[in-house]
């Protein structure tokens, strides 16, 4: 039994907990699942994949098969799954079959079916015949910290023929259901891009500039009245405590910070120009009202998360204030499918993104993020935008992520924004972000009650300057 205790001794080491369940001996984990009575998906098993590069193991329901086309078009890489000869001697001691599927504790990159994350209880392999082990899903997302969660990796079995042990190069077609496709074909369906308006250009090319200063910012703002207005506001409000009233572009990237000026700058140009219904649930003032909200509490909260983790400042500012630019540009490009999404809304009540889903094939994350990536806008706020629904990304950025995933759910509860609560969640999230849900609760009621006039009165101009 000594892999077993080997096994224990890496999950208390990781001080994770678990219950060990003894079984009769079984030849397969199916056997086992069957044996144990689990609910479908919850028994989970490794198949390791090899190419020129090295190692990844995939992490799917023992029910399931995977979906080689589906991690082909995500890694661009051409796998082989490693034979069960090549796992003997990489796992020494141990039946291959019954693998823990534990990538982290092996140093493997490890990608995990999305499905997985919907259980409350995972259980997996102990490396014999005769164990399985059960973990609560936040003890088994601590020991996922550096794996991706990813959709479609994996199909029931009956869904996917290929043989039972894959030899062959994995096939590059994409799938057809691809919401990024889907969204790209309609744009293009629509001739020509919406262009970024050209003080958003100003501003890029500006922050790419490492030789630009304070007075060449202060000098572009300056350029639209309506932007300098804005930066102005921000900066005399209480929000940093700066208590007078500030007239100059300078004075305010003084209070500011220079980076945290240029993501405000180019959140607040970058929005211009689009134009939907100002009025209703999903309406332009809702959006403003909710963006410039989620922006000035993603800023302070990564203030207050641990500094080896934190975000920058700025980025997160722009990251609030952009993460639902798809619903601005759905409206904006697509307005009877926008119709739809808002009757659809008024009439259930349901997640926004998933009605869009359900009617349109993709939502507006997607959306946002296709053509925020085609104007050249930082990579951590494309992740942001596509994912930011997503309590179980874990993939690039995932600390931007997360947070505006926190803010969403916390805006919520003070009638801010459309997010549907999701406490179970919410919880995992901010344990991964390692902050308390009373010290991220008292951040956001002394902005609200410091800085709700200002927010407000800021969302009801940009609403009115559209």
């Amino acid at each position: 039994m000594w892999v077993v205790d080997t096994i224990k001794h890496y999950l208390e080491k990781e001080d994770i907990s678990y219950q060990l369940i003894e079984l009769p001996p079984f030849r397969s984990l199916e056997d086992a699942e069957s044996a144990a009575g689990l609910p479908a998906h919850a028994l989970i098993h490794a198949v390791l994949l090899k190419d020129q590069y090295g190692l990844i193991m995939t992490v799917i329901p023992v029910a399931c098969d995977l979906n080689p086309a589906t991690l082909k078009n995500l890694l661009k890489r051409d796998f082989t799954e490693l034979s069960y000869e090549d796992q003997k001697r990489l796992f020494k001691g141990w039946d291959p079959s019954f693998t823990p599927p534990l990538g982290n504790a092996y140093g493997i990159k490890t990608i995990i079916d999305d499905h997985i994350a919907n259980q409350q209880d995972i259980y997996l392999g102990a490396g014999d015949n005769t164990h399985l082990l059960k973990l609560d899903i936040v003890n088994f997302h601590k020991l996922q910290t550096n794996a991706s969660f990813v959709r479609n990796i994996c199909a029931p079995k009956s869904r996917i023929n290929k043989p039972a042990v894959v030899q062959q190069t994995i096939e590059p077609d994409p799938l057809p259901d691809d919401p990024l496709m889907l969204v790209r074909q309609r744009l293009k369906n629509i001739g020509q891009l919406p262009v970024l308006p050209e003080m958003a250009q100003k501003i890029l090319q500006l922050n790419s500039n490492p030789y630009a200063h304070v007075a060449d910012l202060a000098e572009v703002i300056s350029l639209d009245p309506s932007l300098t207005a804005q930066v102005q506001r921000y900066a005399s409000s209480p929000l940093y405590g700066f208590g007078k009233k500030i007239d100059s572009n300078i004075k305010a990237i003084q209070v500011l910070g220079y980076d945290m000026v240029m993501n405000l700058a180019l959140g607040l140009a970058a929005s211009k120009s689009f134009q939907m219904p100002k009025t209703g649930p999903l309406g332009l003032h809702e959006y403003w009202r909710h963006s410039v909200h989620c922006a000035a509490i993603s800023a302070r909260l990564a203030k207050a998360l641990p500094e080896k983790i934190r975000p920058r400042q700025g980025l997160s500012y722009l990251a609030g204030l952009l993460h639902n630019f798809g619903q601005l540009l759905l409206g904006h490009l697509f307005p009877q499918d926008f119709a739809q999404v808002v009757k659809a809304y008024e009439q259930n009540n349901r997640p926004v993104h998933e009605i869009e889903l359900e009617l349109l094939g993709f939502h507006h994350g997607h959306l946002g993020a296709v053509l925020l990536e085609h104007w050249g806008i930082a990579e951590e706020i494309l992740t942001v935008t596509q994912e930011h629904h997503d309590a179980r990304y874990h993939g690039p950025h995932a600390g931007y992520q997360r947070l505006i995933f926190v803010v969403d759910q916390m805006l919520s509860r003070y009638g801010i924004g459309t997010t549907q609560p999701d406490v179970g969640n919410l919880a995992i999230v901010l344990n991964a972000l390692q902050l308390s849900e009373t010290r991220t609760t008292e951040i956001i009621e002394e902005i609200l009650d410091n800085s709700a006039p200002l927010l407000n009165t800021m969302a009801q101009q940009l609403t009115l300057a559209a």
